[in-house]
């Protein structure tokens, strides 16, 4: 609410915000009190530490597993989500079983085997290095720059857009998925399925999700102007 109707409705600021509106445990969560709190409830987080949806508490969460955070899970999320890219499910045959929390490895050791093992590499690749980015932040979201014994890494890349390159963080990662194209068209797509309720027509909808995305392109982001072309298509 605070985004469409006191700050910019954009793509970006979605992607990027460093505030929030932190209530009850969320508090401990952020790190924040309640005298850091404005009249609207926003708290403003130290720079680097929050990037928008991309860093909210459930969000890292729900993709994360009960005793560990989940590159893989945090990777899946951006590229399907927020890339519309769909991952072929794994070979019946691989097992899916990471092995142990190891207080003196990073995760980004511990799942190497991913890059090595060629059953695993096709889409780990295009997974991991993504989910890395979000190192920062464990299993509830908490922000962290030690994990067990060792500091966390967050370096990554991206890679199968049109933004590919090497990231340092879910800072770089916001700056990239601003800049895309492909995020600009899943987004309209996403809010298509959101407004009506149903997947689009391949056929039917084409204009109607064209129009989306060009506004959404023309507009610099600004989802509102997005969501009136959405209420006026004929879709």
């Amino acid at each position: 609410q605070y985004g469409f109707t006191q700050d910019d409705g954009t793509l970006g600021t979605l992607l990027t915000a460093p505030y929030g509106f932190p209530t009850g445990d969320l508090l401990d969560i952020y790190g924040v009190g309640e005298a850091d709190l404005d009249e609207d409830g926003r708290a403003v987080f130290p720079e680097g530490e929050r990037y928008g949806l991309l860093t909210l508490p459930g969000v890292m969460a729900v993709h994360a597993h009960r005793d560990r955070t989940s590159p893989v899970h945090r990777g899946i999320l951006v590229r399907e989500q927020l890339l519309c890219q769909e991952l072929p499910p794994p070979p019946a045959e691989v097992n899916d079983v990471l092995p142990d929390p190891d207080p003196d490895r990073t995760e980004q050791e511990i799942l190497r085997e991913h890059k090595d093992n060629p059953d695993c590499s096709g889409c780990h690749n295009l997974v991991d290095p993504i989910g890395f980015t979000f190192e920062n932040y464990d299993g509830v979201g908490r922000y962290r720059t030690v994990a067990g014994n060792v500091d966390v890494d967050v370096s990554g890349e991206l890679l199968g857009s049109d933004v590919d390159g090497p990231l340092q963080g879910v800072g770089d990662l916001a700056e990239s998925l601003m800049r895309s194209e492909q995020v600009e068209r899943c987004v309209a797509d996403q809010w298509f399925r959101y407004g009506l309720g149903r997947e689009p027509d391949p056929v039917e909808d084409a204009c109607a999700r064209a129009s989306l995305q060009a506004a959404l392109s023309a507009s610099e982001g600004d989802v509102r102007e997005m969501l009136v072309h959405l209420v006026k298509s004929p879709s």
